[in-house]
């Protein structure tokens, strides 16, 4: 209980002769009535609690005084009852590793483009990867080994905050795929028109040779134009009109999107900067959740459409990569959906939220310079003009490669298991080892037929090339994990998670009065619901307490709500971050990056 002073009683409760001159009654009713008026970021009563000076740091509870001026301050620190808050720092990506040396081209647009646009590498990386999976879909796999074969779809979600520039993020990366687009309605505008006129005749002829033999009452005549309509019509139905090419999808129904799938030679890149496309396939104009289309077009399995009165679409090899930017109380209510993760649709997204940069953003950024640009349009552009095979090229992995793939392999089956890092989301660990292999072929399309060749003579993935994707599995683990966490996050997780954001900001630490004053809107000019966040803060265990050490003689400085040492730091070393999913796999006592020991070094015993 917090102790009150009065001022007709405290004044007399003062010991007088401590005051060298001795203080009139009239100075100490001055002081009490002071103390007793004026606001402070301590709780009353906490001087009394103080050590006298000369006291030992053992006595009388004084240390614990002295270690928080704060009723919380004067017990043991306690150690952090609660769960973890949210994973405090944004998952850094590693660009020097995670694309090979042969993009090094693609590595300086992007981050050319997080420059130009203010925002973090992560969301420009993680969409240029997914938007480059969209080229490869129907063109070629990679056979890993045995029956394991992975298909190419890649599935980036970066969630962002409003106002954060993702719309054009997006349009920069996929101005390729609109240009190939555009070229591609431009160059068969002609042919398709003539197409459509000569299947119009031909449907007109199909029409009348059926009322022919309808009215005809002769059996020979009838049986003959009966014959020349069945010719017709297997003829009308080898030789569909052709469309104009068309990968990119931002808001379609299930029933849209196979229809542009069986139109596009079962591929489709779902691009879009909002939720719509997503929410559309969950049910946005129905009660039910079609989530079969997104299932197989990520798996690869066969389509079979069912429709009353017409033959429906028939896709051997469906093929959706994603490539989506959203604010995340979009995803909010999908993320907690039960049907969406109980069907693994959440499983199979490569999501992160990356660091939110506003109010710390250059505000006149130089361009994205266009020999960047045209790195990137030129690979893309590349791979979009290769031709979609009736049988996809399969890619194989050399001999380093498929060494280094497999101690993946092994490190993530040992992280399934019980105490493993992917124990509690088994669902998503499990296609990690595929989302490795889907990152591998990736790169191995823009690092070979997207510089020059064909699929078929691109050779195997590298060595360089596998320990990139290990690099963005990693990448991936930490990522995933962190947004998650803040998905599912309860309102009080997410307001001390801001908390520890503000303290962190203000280098570790910082007094009620200054939260107060120059902290978050929700304290500014509050001092008792300040102070009452940091104590909160430090009763849960991840801040303390600690008194200012005083250099003179005057009143003792404000007490200063500190983070834990492990939550204050900037944020962990990016290098660090890359393989903190694989340590084991190389060996503790190794502390090399990847790309060095594939160089030449020995990973390490397991």
């Amino acid at each position: 209980m917090r102790r009150r002073l009065r001022s007709s009683t405290a004044s007399n409760s003062i010991p007088r002769r401590r005051c060298e001159p001795p203080s009139s009654e009239q100075e100490l009713r001055h002081k009490v009535e002071d103390a007793a008026t004026k606001p402070h970021d301590r709780s009353r009563g906490w001087l009394l609690e103080a050590p006298r000076p000369g006291t030992s740091a053992g006595g009388g509870g004084g240390a614990a005084a002295r270690a928080g001026a704060s009723p919380a301050a004067n017990r043991a620190q306690p150690t952090p009852s609660d769960p973890p808050p949210v994973v405090l720092h944004p998952v850094q990506l590693d660009l020097a590793a995670a694309f090979p040396s042969e993009l090094d081209s693609i590595r300086e647009y992007v981050l050319d483009v997080a420059r130009s646009y203010q925002v973090p590498v992560e969301m420009v990386a993680m969409l240029a990867l997914g938007v480059a999976s969209g080229t490869v879909c129907g063109v070629a796999i990679l056979h890993a080994h045995g029956d394991f074969r992975e298909p190419p779809p890649i599935w980036a979600l970066v969630l962002s905050e409003p106002g954060t520039r993702k719309s054009g993020v997006l349009r920069e990366l996929l101005g390729p795929v609109v240009e190939w687009e555009q070229e591609a309605a431009q160059r068969l505008g002609p042919d398709i028109a003539a197409a459509q006129q000569s299947r119009r005749m031909d449907e007109r002829r199909l029409k009348e040779l059926e009322n022919k033999a309808s009215r005809s009452n002769k059996p020979d005549e009838i049986d003959r134009l009966r014959e020349e309509a069945r010719e017709l019509a297997m003829e009308l139905d080898a030789n569909p009109v052709p469309t104009v090419p068309v990968l990119l999808v931002s808001e379609s129904t299930p029933e849209a999107l196979t229809r542009q799938l069986a139109e596009n030679h079962g591929r489709a890149l779902l691009a879009d900067a909002e939720s719509d496309g997503l929410e559309v396939v969950l049910g946005r104009y129905s009660d039910a959740k079609n989530f079969g289309v997104l299932l197989k077009g990520h798996a690869g399995d066969p389509i079979r459409e069912r429709r009353i009165g017409r033959v429906g679409a028939q896709i051997e090899r469906p093929a959706i990569a994603v490539a989506m930017v959203v604010q995340p109380e979009a995803v909010r209510a999908i993320w907690a959906d039960r049907q969406a993760a109980g069907r693994g649709l959440l499983a199979r997204f490569a999501v992160c939220l990356p660091e939110n940069l506003l109010g710390r953003r250059e505000v006149r950024p130089a361009p994205v310079r266009e020999t960047c640009r045209a790195s990137w349009s030129e690979r893309i552009g590349r791979m979009l003009r290769v031709a979609v095979p009736a049988e996809p090229c399969e890619i194989t992995l050399d001999s380093e490669a498929d060494e280094l793939f497999f101690r993946f392999q092994l490190w993530a089956e040992r992280s399934l298991g019980a105490g493993g890092d992917l124990e509690e989301r088994r669902a998503w660990g499990g296609k990690l080892c595929g989302l490795v292999l889907r990152v591998a072929l990736t790169l191995h399309a823009l690092s070979t037929w997207g510089r020059e060749g064909a699929p078929s003579g691109s050779g195997p993935v590298s060595g360089a090339t596998m320990t990139s994707a290990i690099a963005w599995g990693g990448f991936f683990a930490d990522a995933e994990r962190h947004a998650r966490a803040a998905l599912l996050a309860s309102p009080e997780e997410l307001d001390r998670q801001r908390l520890i954001e503000c303290l962190r900001g203000r280098g570790g630490g910082c007094t009620a009065r200054e939260l107060a004053k120059s902290g978050p809107a929700r304290y500014r000019g509050k001092l008792e619901e300040a102070q009452s966040a940091l104590e909160a803060l430090v009763a849960s265990g991840w801040a303390a307490w600690e008194q200012p050490v005083q250099a003179g003689p005057g009143r003792p400085g404000a007490a200063v709500c500190t983070i834990r040492p492990d939550l204050a730091a900037a944020g962990p070393d990016p290098e660090t971050l890359s393989l903190s999913a694989l340590r084991g796999v190389f060996g503790s006592g190794s502390d090399a990056h990847p790309r060095a020991e594939a160089s030449g070094q020995h990973w390490g015993s397991m």
